[in-house]
């Protein structure tokens, strides 16, 4: 049972991932099973939201690889 429940966010480096720049990442190290529901609750404290979901139609799923890549 850890002592309290945590996130942290990392910018990691670029260096070796020319990757990280364009695509804006970053990383996170938890010990929370229940991400959503955790972010959930600091957001209704905060009154601000930390998280929001996309969805891209499946047509565009060849375009979005490509860029990725």
């Amino acid at each position: 049972m850890p002592g309290f429940l945590h996130m942290t966010m990392l910018e990691p480096l670029t260096t070796n991932n020319p990757r990280v720049l364009p695509q804006q990442s970053i990383s996170s190290v938890t010990n929370v099973d229940d991400l959503e529901t955790f972010v959930g609750e600091i957001e209704n404290r905060a009154g601000k939201p930390y998280l929001s979901a996309i969805d891209l139609h499946v047509g565009e799923r060849r375009t979005v690889m490509q860029d990725l890549a």
